[in-house]
């Protein structure tokens, strides 16, 4: 069963996937799934980086200061 995308600690992405065993057969069971798995990306042209990738969020940028500020006047106010 796929549960689906899971976000990781690290910012990576993963799939969560759950597989139910006979008792005794998890460990051939996983590794013919990964392998099934790793063959499938590597056919379908997708390359998995050989160590976790950091990207950097963007800064939003500082807002620049109005080069021509406007002022309003009230002639109202100095009476």
């Amino acid at each position: 069963m796929i549960f689906g995308t899971v976000y990781l600690d690290d910012g990576s992405l993963a799939i969560q996937v759950v597989i139910t065993a006979r008792s005794g057969t998890e460990s051939k069971i996983q590794a013919d799934y990964l392998a099934d798995y790793l063959k499938a990306l590597t056919n379908a042209g997708i390359v998995l980086p050989m160590s976790p990738q950091t990207v950097e969020v963007p800064q939003k940028p500082k807002k620049k200061p109005d080069s021509n500020p406007i002022t309003i006047t009230n002639p109202l106010q100095n009476k």
